[in-house]
């Protein structure tokens, strides 16, 4: 690996994670999935083939497998309305953090495209961000760590809404393509590094894309600890029977707390 950093992984369920062995650095893969195990042995075959036969770097030999492989079995239609809301809500707070603390240190903080639980991991805190369309402020929780501390460190939720924006508002793509420039006017390097946190999010910039939005108002900016959710806490002995828990959360109404660790007050999307 030299002194690269390993690529993103764009497949949810396969982790690409920087490893130190005998002073060298290197890239550990990992999937997610047990069940999906026998295929992720084929996967790594094919990387190693790549890497042993073709003689390509590691980072190459894993896109064009895992380009290949799409290729093969047919990109995906898009992402859904609850994710591309999503990012337009990760890409605003994105900004935000850039115009307070630079770019650099804005793409370091944003950990959710890397797999992580949640969205943004500040100097001492994280931060997840849910965005609806709807006038609710109802969101879906994947998981029981999504609104869970890790590692002791305080956790905060923001909650976005979005409306449709007509000519005034901004579609993705607008949003992604005035975040990457932002970046890339401060560093080109940094401009490459938001197209990959892209991709691993899923976006492609080739998939149709005419919806405008614009924020409603200013987002709800909380404790996760003072707000209505589930953790592995809150589960019964179950002996491991319930192994997923998706559920909607809704936070209208409720105080905003003091003290937030951004302000996202009159958010804007890019």
């Amino acid at each position: 690996m030299g002194t690269r950093r390993p690529p993103i992984s764009t497949l949810p369920a396969v982790r690409i994670d920087p490893i130190v062995h005998e002073g060298r650095r290197m890239a550990r893969l990992a999937t997610t999935e047990a069940d999906l195990v026998r295929d992720f042995h084929d996967l790594l075959l094919a990387v190693a083939d790549r890497m042993v036969g073709d003689g390509l770097s590691f980072d190459r030999a894993f896109d064009e497998t895992v380009h290949a492989w799409s290729a093969l079995l047919g990109r995906p239609r898009g992402l859904s309305l609850e994710r591309r809301l999503g990012l337009h809500g990760e890409l605003a707070v994105l900004g935000r953090l850039a115009q307070s603390h630079g770019w650099g240190t804005a793409l370091d903080a944003w950990v959710g495209p890397q797999g992580e639980e949640h969205d943004f991991a500040l100097s001492e805190v994280d931060l997840e961000i849910k965005t609806t369309a709807s006038e609710a402020r109802r969101h879906t929780v994947h998981g029981l760590g999504q609104l869970a501390e890790t590692a002791g460190r305080p956790l905060w939720f923001a909650s976005l809404r979005l409306t449709r924006g007509g000519v005034t508002g901004r579609t993705l793509r607008e949003s992604a393509k005035a975040a990457r420039d932002a970046a890339a006017a401060e560093n080109i390097a940094l401009g490459r590094r938001l197209d990959r946190g892209l991709a691993a999010s899923g976006y492609d910039p080739d998939q149709p894309d005419d919806e405008r939005w614009t924020p409603r108002d200013s987002p709800l900016v909380m404790r996760a600890s003072t707000m209505p959710r589930f953790t592995e806490d809150d589960l019964p002995a179950n002996d491991g029977r319930i192994t997923r828990v998706t559920y909607v959360v809704d936070v209208t109404g409720l105080p905003a707390s003091d003290a937030p660790p951004v302000d996202l007050s009159d958010l804007g999307l890019l």
